[in-house]
């Protein structure tokens, strides 16, 4: 629901997610995806993925079941520290192009 209302979270808020839901959520990405747990997140804030993930195929039912177990489309994963997102900032900015 969060994602559909675009709510805007303050890098504070970590949504009630402990650190051990995180690190289970980020295994069974792995175990039953193959892909990190920052991809899958990113795919489910992704219009064309939720649209896909409405499909009848064989992979779309098995990331379904997927979802199912482990928190639907909500977010699964806590937001980065304040300071490393503003620590990042700074680096993009010192960083220049040769």
């Amino acid at each position: 629901e969060l994602l559909q209302t675009g709510v805007q979270l303050s890098p504070e808020d970590d949504l009630g997610i402990t650190q051990n839901e995180e690190q289970a959520y980020r295994q069974a990405c792995d175990d039953w995806l193959g892909v990190k747990a920052e991809v899958v997140e990113e795919s489910k804030r992704c219009p064309v993925f939720r649209n896909w993930l409405q499909g009848k195929t064989d992979a779309a039912i098995y990331w379904n079941q997927f979802f199912a177990l482990h928190g639907g489309l909500a977010p699964s994963l806590r937001p980065p520290p304040a300071a490393l997102i503003e620590g990042k900032q700074q680096n993009d900015k010192d960083r220049t192009r040769r």
